[in-house]
């Protein structure tokens, strides 16, 4: 309803698949990827990295919060391979 309703039928195609086969499907066929799944976005990163075109935009956002500020520095290395660094800032 939301493509007709935004008269965008030429634009989009709505799927339901998994996000990781269809990207592996269409490499360098989008201009913009925007992952921002709950939790780490980590297993999305390859075939979005595949699937967005030369010069195209590529937007991450991680939501695991309770990791990345230093939390549980062994399951942020397990997930992302890097140590937290906890201060004033790792909320931003």
């Amino acid at each position: 309803k939301n493509i007709a309703h935004n008269g965008v039928e030429d634009k989009v195609e709505p799927t339901q698949s998994d996000a990781r086969v269809l990207m592996l499907q269409k490499p360098d066929e989008f201009d913009v990827v925007d992952l921002d799944p709950y939790g780490s976005p980590v297993t999305l990163l390859d075939s979005a990295v595949q699937s967005v075109c030369d010069g195209g935009l590529l937007c991450v956002t991680a939501t695991d919060m309770a990791v990345l500020c230093g939390n549980n520095s062994e399951t942020c290395w397990m997930k992302y391979g890097a140590y937290p660094l906890k201060g004033k800032f790792c909320h931003e």
